[in-house]
């Protein structure tokens, strides 16, 4: 559970203010919750598996970026815990001075962009934390958890960690021409990491609240039963929907600086691009049955009975 934020912003000269902007097109590739599986093997029944593995999606990592002349590899956190071989590397054989954590070493090789902290990377402590992402080739970030400076009055003054990097690539068009961009990267971690690792962090770190302008109205409800989410959280309760709500915003600011309305609409500038061989599904409302057939690129694979379906993308 972490909650990520890239944004990316192409700052190309053309050479000539008469030049069409050229277009650029970017492929970002994410992985997230490894878990230290980075074997395709469940340690826990001793055997392989193929639902799983940092090993299986190398493959895939490796063919998305021969398909695409600019890509993005970004990772979003809980990585160093959730199978015995993160809890021996942590606890039964910790890492010595200088040593690369095993989960390093292969994603040093992958060429990472940048990494996020998910909740789980704070199980074993911050001196471990902190050792392991130091053999990471790559940046990480966290913007809100902050040193514990509660005794010289000035709490939440320091950033832990690296709050965003701004990372300077260069992306071709479809010419061949290169064009400088910055990529900003800025990540967060749930704040309740100070309830569930209290022993590790009480009285050495505190963390800040991100600011929403809107939240899912079941999570705001206490959906799904995440300490500190209650009604007693919702400040306003509005009948449109979240997506309405940021579409009027969004509007809004664009008329207030001056800029073209902005259209909400859909205009294909992104898609999933199917990989060869696996199923992507995916759960929705079971009522998105009646628009599936608006979509040849989808079909309803079982209705669970609970409100829910199952989706399959098919192209």
């Amino acid at each position: 559970m972490k909650h990520p934020l890239i944004w990316l912003g192409l700052l190309a000269a053309l050479g000539s203010a008469g030049l069409q902007a050229a277009e650029v097109r970017l492929r970002v590739l994410e992985t997230t919750d490894v878990h230290m599986n980075l074997l395709d093997y469940d340690y826990y029944q001793d055997k392989t598996t193929d639902q799983y593995g940092l090993a299986r999606a190398i493959t895939l990592i490796k063919a998305a970026r021969t398909e695409a002349t600019n890509s993005l590899l970004f990772d979003n956190g809980d990585l160093l815990q959730g199978n015995p071989l993160g809890d021996v590397m942590a606890k039964i054989h910790p890492l010595k001075a200088g040593q690369i954590h095993p989960a390093y070493k292969v994603m040093n090789q992958l060429g990472y962009d940048a990494g996020n902290l998910g909740n789980h990377e704070f199980n074993f402590g911050l001196p471990f934390l902190r050792q392991s992402i130091a053999g990471a080739n790559f940046p990480y970030v966290n913007a809100n958890v902050h040193a514990d400076d509660a005794d010289k009055g000035s709490a939440r003054a320091k950033h832990e960690f690296t709050p965003y990097v701004l990372l300077d690539r260069q992306l071709k068009d479809a010419q061949g021409n290169s064009h400088p961009i910055k990529v900003g990267v800025i990540g967060f971690v749930p704040s309740q990491i100070m309830q569930w690792d209290k022993a590790h962090l009480e009285g050495k770190v505190v963390t800040r609240d991100m600011v929403e302008v809107a939240t899912n109205n079941y999570r705001a409800f206490g959906g799904g039963n995440f300490p500190g989410l209650t009604a007693t959280k919702v400040i306003f309760d509005a009948p449109e929907e979240n997506r309405e709500v940021l579409i009027q915003y969004l509007t809004g600011f664009a008329t207030q600086a001056g800029q073209p309305a902005l259209n909400p609409s859909a205009d294909g500038n992104w898609r999933l691009l199917p990989v060869p061989g696996i199923k992507l599904g995916f759960l929705s409302a079971s009522g998105a049955s009646k628009y599936v057939s608006q979509h040849p690129g989808i079909q309803l694979v079982k209705d669970n009975g609970d409100g829910s379906a199952l989706f399959e993308l098919t192209k």
